[in-house]
C-alpha cells in the first residue's frame, strides 16, 4: 500500500508541486484562507490530488499527514501591475505545526484566466482585477494567497473647462476631455455617465447656476478604487461688473421699500410706557408726538402783531391744541395733512373805536387745517431733501374769551380788523409748521436714518495666519420712486474702496452680479422692506480676495497635526462668491471658495505637492444688536485633490487633507469671511437740538431698526421685512 502511494505521487502532473519554503516568506508575512469561496474553480478533490495518509509519527518511514497550506506571494505588495512576476511560496504543516517537506501540493488560480502558474512557480498576471492562488495539498486541506491587479488608473485629461475658468453670458459649461482607449473605462460628469469615442473623447454640456459651478469628473476602469477624479470650479455670472484695484461703483445695489402704512397707519401714537419712552411705528404718528410736546409761540417770529395809535395787538403765548397729521403718498411725493384742534392764542392789547378804548386781553380758540404738497429730492452727494411746492390753510373756528365783551364781539365779527390779525398770526404759525417744521423733520429723520450707511469702515486685524483687512463701504441714495397711496421706493448706489490700493493676487474675474434688470422678490408687507443686492456682499468678497485673505500660509495650523509636513500654504485663483441656495436649504446662503492652489512640502521631496481645493459653506444673516451678522457654518464641505506629486516620496492622500482642513482650516476661513461680512446698521439718534425751533419738550428720539422675520435671497436680492421705531425720550 505505500509503495502504492508513492506511486501516485509519481504520477501527478506538473501543476503539483512539493513544499517550497521553509514556514517564513522572504516578507515575514503570509496568508491562510481555508474559507475562502471557490469563485467557479473546480474543487480539489477533481484535481486527483493525493489523499491524506494516516499519521503514525512517521514510525515506519510513513509521511506525516497534512493539516494546513499557508501560501504567500513573494514580494508581496497591495497592488501589483501585469508586468509583476511575484513567486508563488508555500509551506505544508502537520497537526502539531511541523513542516512536512517536499509534500507535493497543487496549485490554481482563481478565477481562471485571471493569472497562471509558470513552470518557475512565478504568477503570470493576465487581466486586471482581484484573484487568488490556491494550493492543495489534499482535496480538503488548501491554502490561499489573494492579490490585486492594476496597472494604472484610468487616465484622465481635461481639456474643458480650464481651472479658474470664469464664464458670463449664455448659462452653459462645456466639458470636454480625453482617457484611455478601452472598453472598460466609463467617464461620469457630475455623477451622470457620457459617452466616450473610439479616440478616447468625451463632451458634454450641463446649465450653469450663478456662482461656482462644480464639474466632478471621474473615469472608472471598473478595477482601481478609488477611480481617477478630476474636480473644477467654474465660475458664471449672466454679468460680472469690472473692479479695478482701489474703487468699486455699484449703481441700484440697495432699495428701501416704506409701504403707505410706514408713513401713516392712522392709529393715534400711544402714550409713553412706563419708562417714560413712547414708542411709535409711522412717521405721521413720530410728527403728530413731535408737534404735540413743542411750544408753537417759539415760531412766531413777530408776537407784536399791530402796533397803531388806535390799535396794538401781541400775542404772549400759544398752545399747539391737540394735532393730527396725515401723510398719504403720491405719484411723485407726498400729501402732508395737518389740523390743530384747540390751538390758543393768549392776547394783549387794545383798541379805540368811536373814542371807546377796549382792553384785547384774553384767549383766542382756534382751529386751523392746512395742506403741503411735497417732493423728495436727493442731490448730487446722495442727501436727501423735501421740497415743498404748494401750501394751502384754512382757519376752520375762532373764537374767544375775553374780559371786555365788546372785545368779544370784535373777535367774533367776520371782517373786523382784530379777527383779521389773529387769523394772519394763526395762518403764518401753521405756514411755518407745514412748510418748514414737518419736511425738515422728514428731511431730517430720513438723511439720518441713511446715514450709518454712508461710510462703513471693515477694519479686521491680522491674525496668525491671514493679513489685515482695510475696506470702506459707504451706500447713498440715488432716487425715490413714488407709488400714489401705495408706496415709496430709495434707491442706493454703493462705493466700495480699498483705501491702499492693493493688486489683487490673480487677475479677477470681476464682481458676479445677476442680470442688470433683476428686481426683488417683495413679501407680503405693509411695513418696511429691505433689500440688498447680493453684488454687495460679493463686491466685498472680491474686495477681501484683493487684500490677499485667501494667499495665506497654514503650515503652524497643520504642522501641530501632521509633523512630517514642514510647510503648506493656500492660495485662491478667484474670489469667492455669495449664492442663494436652494428653497428648503438649512442655510439662507451659500458662501464658495473655489480653485484653491494648495502646496504642501514634504521635506523628503524636492518640490512641494500641489494640491486643488474648493469649500463651500451655509451662511445665514441675522439683524440683531446693531448689525447685519454673517453666521457661517464652521463644517464647510472641502474638497482635494492631488494635481502633481513634487517628489519621489507618494504624496498624502486628499481624503486626509479634507478631513484635517474641515477641522482646522474650514473654521477659521469661515470666521474671517462672516467678520468681512458684518455690517453695523446704528440706531439713529436725533439729540433735542435738532428741535430746537419748535422747543420741543424732547430730549432725543432714537429711529431703531428691527427685523422681525428672517431674511429670504431670491433673484439676486436678499430681502427682509423690516421696521423702524421712534423712541421718544
Amino acid at each position: 500500500m505505500l509503495s502504492l502511494s508513492f506511486g501516485v505521487f509519481a504520477c501527478e502532473d506538473d501543476s503539483a508541486r512539493t513544499s517550497n519554503a521553509s514556514g517564513q516568506n522572504q516578507d515575514g508575512g503570509s496568508e491562510n484562507d481555508m474559507n475562502s469561496p471557490d469563485m467557479g474553480i473546480m474543487s480539489a478533490s477533481d484535481q486527483g490530488l493525493p489523499t491524506p495518509l494516516r499519521d503514525t509519527g512517521n514510525m515506519g518511514g510513513t509521511q506525516a499527514a497534512p493539516a494546513y497550506v499557508e501560501m504567500n506571494l513573494n514580494r508581496r505588495r497591495a497592488l501589483y501591475t501585469r508586468s509583476d512576476h511575484p513567486v508563488i511560496e508555500y509551506t505544508v504543516y502537520d497537526r502539531i505545526g511541523r513542516v512536512i517537506p517536499e509534500y507535493p501540493v497543487r496549485l490554481d488560480v482563481q478565477p481562471r484566466g485571471q493569472a497562471e502558474v509558470g513552470s518557475d512557480e512565478r504568477l503570470n498576471f493576465l487581466q486586471e482585477g482581484p484573484g487568488a492562488v490556491r494550493g492543495c495539498a489534499t482535496p480538503d486541506i488548501c491554502g490561499r494567497v489573494s492579490f490585486f491587479v492594476d496597472d494604472a488608473p484610468a487616465t484622465l485629461e481635461i481639456i474643458e473647462p480650464e481651472r479658474g475658468s470664469a464664464l458670463t453670458g449664455e448659462p452653459v459649461i462645456r466639458v470636454h476631455g480625453r482617457t484611455d482607449v478601452d472598453p472598460r473605462v466609463r467617464v461620469f460628469v457630475n455623477d451622470l455617465p457620457v459617452d466616450v469615442d473610439e479616440n478616447g473623447e468625451f463632451r458634454t454640456e450641463f446649465r450653469a447656476e450663478f456662482g461656482m459651478n462644480r464639474v466632478d469628473i471621474l473615469a472608472d476602469d471598473g478595477v482601481r478604487r478609488p477611480a481617477t477624479r478630476s474636480v473644477r470650479e467654474v465660475l458664471w455670472a449672466p454679468r460680472v461688473i469690472d473692479a479695478d484695484n482701489q474703487t468699486l461703483d455699484l449703481s441700484s445695489i440697495a432699495i428701501i421699500r416704506a409701504h403707505q402704512r410706514s408713513f401713516d397707519s392712522g392709529d393715534a401714537p400711544e402714550p409713553p410706557g412706563d419708562d417714560g419712552i413712547q414708542r411709535i411705528f409711522d412717521l405721521a404718528g413720530t410728527v403728530t408726538a413731535l408737534l404735540e410736546r413743542s411750544e408753537p409761540y417759539r415760531l412766531i417770529s413777530e408776537p407784536q402783531v399791530a402796533q397803531e395809535n388806535n390799535f396794538s395787538l401781541r400775542i404772549n403765548d400759544a398752545g399747539i391744541g391737540q394735532p393730527d397729521v396725515a401723510i398719504l403718498l403720491t405719484d411723485d411725493g407726498m400729501e402732508i395733512f395737518i389740523r390743530f384742534e384747540g390751538m390758543t392764542l393768549e392776547t394783549s392789547g387794545e383798541i379805540t373805536v368811536e373814542g371807546e378804548v377796549i382792553d384785547l386781553a384774553g384767549t383766542v380758540e382756534l382751529t386751523v387745517a392746512g395742506y403741503a404738497a411735497a417732493r423728495m429730492i436727493v442731490d448730487d452727494g446722495g442727501r436727501i431733501g423735501v421740497h415743498v411746492d404748494g401750501v394751502g390753510i384754512a382757519v376752520e373756528r375762532l373764537s374767544g374769551r375775553f374780559n371786555d365783551s365788546t372785545a368779544q364781539a370784535l373777535v367774533d365779527t367776520i371782517g373786523s380788523i382784530v379777527r383779521t390779525a389773529l387769523n394772519q398770526v394763526a395762518n403764518g404759525l401753521i405756514d411755518d409748521i407745514i412748510r418748514t417744521e414737518i419736511p425738515d423733520f422728514i428731511e431730517l429723520g430720513l438723511d439720518d436714518a441713511i446715514a450709518p450707511f454712508r461710510e462703513i469702515d471693515i477694519s479686521l486685524p491680522a491674525s496668525d495666519f491671514l493679513p489685515a483687512i482695510n475696506l470702506t463701504v459707504g451706500l447713498s441714495a440715488s432716487r425715490p420712486e413714488f407709488f400714489r397711496r401705495d408706496r415709496m421706493e430709495l434707491i442706493l448706489d454703493g462705493a466700495f474702496q480699498q483705501p491702499d490700493g492693493i493688486n489683487a493676487p490673480h487677475p479677477s474675474p470681476g464682481v458676479l452680479d445677476f442680470a442688470e434688470g433683476s428686481t426683488p422678490v417683495w413679501p407680503p408687507s405693509e411695513g418696511l422692506v429691505l433689500a440688498l443686492r447680493l453684488s454687495i456682499f460679493n463686491a466685498l468678497l472680491d474686495s477681501v480676495w484683493r487684500a490677499g485673505a485667501l494667499r495665506i500660509d497654514v503650515s503652524e495650523q497643520v504642522g501641530d497635526v501632521l509633523p512630517q509636513i514642514s510647510a503648506m500654504s493656500l492660495d485662491a485663483r478667484l474670489p469667492p462668491v455669495l449664492v442663494p441656495t436652494a428653497p428648503g436649504a438649512p442655510y439662507l446662503l451659500e458662501l464658495q471658495v473655489g480653485e484653491v492652489d494648495v502646496f504642501v512640502q514634504n521635506p523628503a521631496n524636492p518640490e512641494p505637492d500641489h494640491y486643488v481645493m474648493s469649500m463651500r459653506t451655509g451662511v445665514d444673516m441675522a439683524f440683531a444688536d446693531g448689525q447685519l451678522a454673517t453666521a457661517v457654518d464652521t463644517e464647510p464641505d472641502i474638497r482635494f485633490e492631488l494635481v502633481a506629486a513634487g517628489g519621489d516620496v507618494e504624496p498624502l492622500a486628499s481624503s486626509l487633507f479634507e478631513t484635517i482642513l474641515t477641522g482646522q482650516i474650514g473654521p477659521l476661513i469661515s470666521e474671517q469671511m462672516g467678520e468681512a461680512l458684518t455690517i453695523s446698521l446704528d440706531t439713529v439718534v436725533l439729540e433735542g437740538d435738532a428741535f430746537e425751533p419748535l422747543q420741543a419738550e424732547i430730549e432725543r428720539i432714537r429711529l431703531r431698526p428691527g427685523f422681525p422675520t428672517p431674511a429670504r435671497a431670491q433673484n439676486g436680492w436678499v430681502v427682509v421685512q423690516a421696521r423702524v421705531v421712534a423712541e421718544i425720550e
